[in-house]
Parts: C-alpha cells; sequence; structure tokens
C-alpha cells in the first residue's frame, strides 16, 4: 500500500494525555480528498504497546483552523479501545462519512486521541486513506510489523 504523506496526520504520537494531533489536512487544498466516497481514518500502535491507562478514544475530527481548535465536530470514530487492545503494530479503522465531510463547516480534518487515565508509553500514527488497510492483506506472518 502507497500512502501519501500530505494525508498522514500522526507519526509516532506519544500519547499520555488527552492529544489533538496538530497536524491536519485542509480541505482547501486537498479539495479532492475523496470526492463523494467513501474515506477512512487507519490508526496503528507503533513503536511502543500502550501501558498503564485504561482505555483511548479514537476519533476523527474537523475544524475551522489548521491547529483543529475553533469549531470542532466528529466526523468520524473508531470507537474507545481498551487498553489490552493497544498492542504493538494492532490497528483501528474509523469511516468518515463523506456527507458528514461535505456538511462540515470545518476546513480542516485531523484526529483526536483521548485517553481515559494516563499512558506511560504508548505511541500512534494515523492517515486519511481510501480504503480500510490492514497490513494482513499485503504480507506474510514473517514481515516486520505485520499483525498475525
Amino acid at each position: 500500500m502507497l500512502y501519501d504523506l500530505n494525508t498522514q496526520v500522526a507519526t509516532a504520537l506519544a500519547v499520555t494525555s488527552s492529544a489533538v494531533v496538530s497536524d491536519s489536512v485542509s480541505l482547501a487544498v486537498a479539495s479532492d480528498i475523496g470526492k463523494g466516497s467513501n474515506l477512512n481514518v487507519h490508526f496503528q500502535v507503533v513503536t511502543a504497546a500502550f501501558v498503564s491507562g485504561t482505555d483511548l478514544t479514537l476519533e476523527v475530527i474537523s475544524a475551522t483552523d489548521g491547529a483543529l481548535t475553533a469549531d470542532v465536530e466528529v466526523i468520524g470514530s473508531a470507537g474507545t479501545i481498551a487498553a489490552a487492545d493497544l498492542t504493538l503494530n494492532a490497528q483501528f479503522v474509523a469511516r468518515i462519512n463523506p456527507r458528514s465531510l461535505s456538511q462540515t463547516k470545518g476546513t480542516h480534518v485531523g484526529v483526536r486521541l483521548t485517553p481515559t487515565g494516563t499512558f506511560s508509553t504508548g505511541e500512534m500514527d494515523a492517515r486519511i486513506t481510501p480504503a480500510a488497510i490492514d497490513s494482513r492483506d499485503y504480507h506474510d506472518a514473517n514481515t516486520p510489523g505485520v499483525i498475525t
């Protein structure tokens, strides 16, 4: 699977307390993002599993500013994930409804990660993709970084 770095909204983000990722995709610049088709945000635990917290809520948000702080709307969610499931290389997908994306007043899209409790370790990548990604579809069980 090829990735567009312009749609990567979190790279090895350490989440110990509530985090709105400051990287966002501008809908004004990326006006063809999805163009009426389903989009997803693919989350993956990277470099370290999450330890010590209780759970983590993964949301896709839109806002009227690039820092994702003004007029925030939730436009997708992967739900609340228990800490036991936040293992290294674990993957989660949040669907973005194209209608939500076209009706939002937000001009930027990004992610918000909200933990319950405080995690001592744990890092997450997030990227906007046209399809739900499952690395098991592309590699065998001996490939590093792949869920088996």
